[in-house]
């Protein structure tokens, strides 16, 4: 007799009170999916690059997210430990 014990992962579980306004679920799909995309994206990276600010004449761009052309690079913002650093991204793909 064999027994045999596997885990799984569902994912993130939201619970909302009637009370409180529905969620819509298809938006917050396609924000996890777009969040799994830039960690992906992270990962792909050789060498992450973070700076703490921008060299001057950065323009600001919201899409396909929100992002900064510096010249040649890219950047992406970032909060981490209550302060923006900027990472070193590939230039988004325009559809």
């Amino acid at each position: 007799m064999m027994v045999g014990a596997t885990s799984t992962y569902a994912g993130e579980v939201i619970v909302t009170r009637s009370s409180e306004e529905p969620v819509d679920v298809f938006a917050v799909r396609d924000q996890l999916l777009k969040d799994h995309a830039w960690q992906e994206s992270l990962r792909t990276q050789e060498q992450i690059h973070i700076l703490q600010s921008l060299p001057i004449g950065c323009i600001a761009l919201q899409h396909p997210y929100p992002y900064f052309s510096c010249g040649q690079e890219t950047y992406r913002p970032y909060r981490y430990q209550q302060q923006d650093v900027f990472i070193k991204v590939n230039p988004p793909r325009q559809r």
